[in-house]
């Protein structure tokens, strides 16, 4: 069972703050959905996000077509998913036996096809689309429960996983997105004894090169959870939205951070600040939303949420 909400403006103790981006989808894209890989089934579930009202307002589970994959595993806790600009899914580490496993959805076949394998094993990790490429970053490794500094990006071209630089600060169920086609953020998680990981780092993909970035907070106290989401909601602020306290409670808040002018980065960008603002409560239920099952598409963030509303 999967829900969806959609959000068009944002209420923070300023007011309205209203989503600026037209989303990730090429021009020429003839599969823009929301996707969701049900655990504990072998279900795909998919929201064509054409069809999707404008008004976000009051939106519940209707919309959703269900595909029943023709594996032969379900999906378990830990794999994470990423949909391209042409509307390809790709999912890893989708079953315990698989952390090393990378697949792309065959919608001819209802199947999921066999990609080249990942370098590490992980899971909870981070995946994200940027420059035209795949990449996945820190997580669990599998065997031994510690956080995972490694990452690692897909070449299409030359169909294979290449390493990139660690992570200052391992760190597993983290919150990641792109920014343009140049950088990668990454926010919080818990590290390898199950703490917050109290961080932010940028990926110049360029340089091939992750800074520590620091905050400026308008709060008093900047909670950066895990299992939380990042998007890109306008050219220069990023949104990082739910998640879990350090106590394990479900948060309805989240935070924007705005971003100095890209083409103002440089090589002591790791000195730079995020000036922050808190978003009170803007979600207008608490609940753990699915990684990766969330996308900015016309100005609007849309959601997909496993349970029941509580009507």
């Amino acid at each position: 069972m999967c829900i969806r909400d959609s959000f068009n403006t944002l209420q923070t103790r300023h007011g309205e703050h209203r989503i600026a981006m037209k989303g990730p989808f090429a021009r020429d894209c003839k599969a823009k959905v929301l996707h969701y890989f049900e655990p504990k089934s072998r279900n795909l579930f998919l929201l064509d996000l054409d069809s999707v009202s404008k008004d976000g307002a009051h939106l519940r589970h209707g919309g959703w077509v269900r595909i029943s994959l023709d594996i032969n595993f379900n999906f378990e806790e830990g794999f994470r998913s990423q949909v391209s600009p042409d509307g390809e899914i790709f999912i890893t580490a989708p079953s315990h036996e698989r952390r090393k496993g990378f697949f792309s959805v065959n919608f001819l076949g209802n199947t999921l096809t066999e990609e080249f394998p990942m370098k590490v094993a992980r899971e909870h990790h981070c995946i994200v689309w940027a420059d035209d490429g795949l990449f996945v970053v820190g997580g669990t490794d599998p065997n031994t429960g510690k956080a995972l500094a490694d990452c690692e990006r897909y070449d299409f071209d030359e169909e294979d996983w290449k390493p990139i630089a660690s992570v200052n600060v391992a760190a597993s169920k983290a919150a990641m997105c792109s920014v343009g086609r140049s950088f990668l953020f990454k926010f919080g998680g818990l590290d390898s004894w199950g703490l917050p990981a109290r961080t932010i780092e940028c990926y110049d993909i360029r340089r091939n090169e992750w800074s520590i970035v620091r905050a400026t907070a308008e709060a008093d106290v900047l909670e950066l959870c895990h299992d939380s989401m990042a998007a890109q909601i306008s050219p220069d602020e990023i949104l990082v939205f739910g998640g879990r306290s350090a106590e394990g409670f479900l948060l309805e808040t989240g935070y924007i951070f705005f971003l100095p002018r890209l083409e103002d980065f440089n090589y002591t960008f790791g000195a730079s600040d995020l000036v922050l603002k808190v978003i009170q409560t803007f979600l207008r239920f608490a609940g753990a939303y699915v990684p990766n099952s969330h996308i900015v598409h016309e100005n609007a963030l849309l959601l997909a949420r496993s349970g029941y509303y509580e009507v």
